[in-house]
């Protein structure tokens, strides 16, 4: 069985990464592991199948993707605990924090899709934001879209942190429905995200 709880954790900025919020998480794991029953446990911003992801859009060797992908925020043990499988390489540990170099994890999906046949294991991508100018127009009026050709141009993304190292890959997940493929995701550890 599993069992999820909502912690909204309030803050003056909703993207603050701060260090006591990490330390807010890392007590209520604490006190979780303690439960009597309780045999693994682990923090993440969204579970499957009640959203929590941000779209991701990201670049390869300079080159901007046609595609963009699901990106979750989760910590350690969270794989385990929703029972997805590790195909290669290792989930994340507590030693990949904000201090570490950064690091994500792919689903079976995205490695297929980007990297058919070959391992993905040490390669690099580099998440991407809009650039201000245009964030600001998305803000704006969230129901009117940017025209496709304008989020096709590299030139229209900038860096959003380092380039990431592919630390490993895991099983896909249906995250959305039961009866719907599996779509490209990746996980970067929720004490590295630039935001949430």
């Amino acid at each position: 069985h599993v069992l999820v709880v909502e912690a909204p954790l309030s803050s003056n900025r909703p993207a603050d990464i701060s260090a006591a919020r990490i330390q807010y998480v890392n007590n209520v794991l604490e006190r979780i592991s303690t439960i009597p029953g309780v045999t693994s446990y682990a923090a993440g911003y969204g579970v499957p199948i009640l959203y929590g992801y941000w779209s991701t859009q990201f670049a390869v060797r300079g080159r901007l993707a046609s595609w963009g992908a699901d990106t979750w925020f989760v910590g350690p043990g969270y794989f385990r605990t929703l029972g997805v499988p590790v195909l290669r390489g290792r989930t994340f540990k507590r030693a990949d924090n904000e201090h570490a170099p950064p690091s994500v994890i792919v689903n079976k999906s995205f490695a297929d899709k980007l990297w058919p046949g070959r391992d993905p294991i040490g390669r690099y991508i580099q998440p991407l934001k809009l650039k201000k100018a245009l964030a600001e127009q998305r803000a704006r009026d969230p129901r009117r879209a940017l025209p496709p050709e304008i989020l096709a141009q590299g030139d229209s993304w900038e860096p959003d942190g380092a380039p990431r190292k592919v630390v490993g890959e895991v099983g896909d997940i249906r995250a959305f429905s039961l009866n719907l493929v599996p779509r490209p995701n990746l996980y970067i550890d929720y004490t590295q995200a630039t935001r949430l």
